[in-house]
């Protein structure tokens, strides 16, 4: 009976620290964004150039820097077609 109770002594000692593990290890992972993300202040530029993606909202924020003076210029890149994605596609994978 004794066996019992030491094994069982084990398993929760066990689960404790693996429970103690994952819970540091969660918040190590959620935190690290934070010690990764280096945020530098805005200097004039000669250009903002705006990449395709969300371009509703990067094209508002290039507005934004351009009217505060950050640059003299906003350029925006042209969204990549379908096909030329199906083509870089086929190409590397």
């Amino acid at each position: 009976m004794t066996e019992l109770n030491s094994k069982t002594r084990r398993r929760l000692i066990l689960g404790g620290i693996l429970a103690a593990l994952l819970v540091a290890g969660t918040a190590v992972f959620f935190a690290i964004g934070q010690w990764l993300v280096v945020q530098d202040s805005l200097v004039h530029a000669d250009v903002i150039v705006i990449l395709s993606g969300s371009l509703p909202e990067r094209a508002l924020e290039a507005a934004k820097l351009y009217q505060e003076g950050y640059a003299d210029q906003i350029w925006i890149s042209p969204p990549i077609s379908f096909s030329a994605k199906i083509s870089i596609t086929k190409k590397c994978c």
